[in-house]
């Protein structure tokens, strides 16, 4: 039986964007790999929603695409080297926390932040504007540091 003008469209024509990225997403284990269980489980029950008979809003499909766009920006070549290049960066820092000789609580402290902003990057692939020039301020001052280390008799 097909389509006449008096039916309605199909949700499974209509949503064939999203239907089709949310597969996609679901089958790069890779990725759902990364997210947190709950969010994987979410995603999979849009994806049913999409194709069964429930009733879906607008703030669902928003959702759907945040996801699928959230899901291309990670797989993006381009970003993946940018993340990864944050990431060795992020670690050189680390490294130079302990080329310093900070006391073991200021060294815990700033281990356990740029373990954050790593953990920020790997999630979502960049850090902010402030996190970003923080950074920089610590790396300034634990270049510093370790020459005033280095220098010292």
């Amino acid at each position: 039986m097909g389509l006449t003008k008096k039916d309605p469209p199909s949700k499974i024509y209509k949503f064939r964007k999203e239907i089709l990225g949310l597969r996609k997403l679901l089958s790069d284990t890779q990725y759902c790999s990364m997210l947190e269980g709950s969010y994987v489980g979410f995603l999979n029950d849009m994806h049913m929603a999409l194709i069964g008979d429930r009733r879906i809003t607008k703030k669902m499909i928003q959702s759907i695409q945040n996801a699928i766009r959230h899901h291309n920006f990670a797989k993006d070549p381009k970003n993946v080297e940018k993340r990864r290049n944050i990431i060795m960066k992020l670690s050189n820092l680390q490294g130079m926390v302990k080329e310093c000789h900070y006391t073991s609580d200021y060294r815990a402290d700033r281990e356990l932040l740029i373990q954050s902003f790593k953990d920020q990057v790997s999630r979502k692939g960049t850090l902010t504007k402030k996190q970003f020039i923080y950074a920089n301020n610590l790396y300034k001052q634990f270049k510093k540091r370790i020459a005033k280390v280095q220098n010292k008799p």
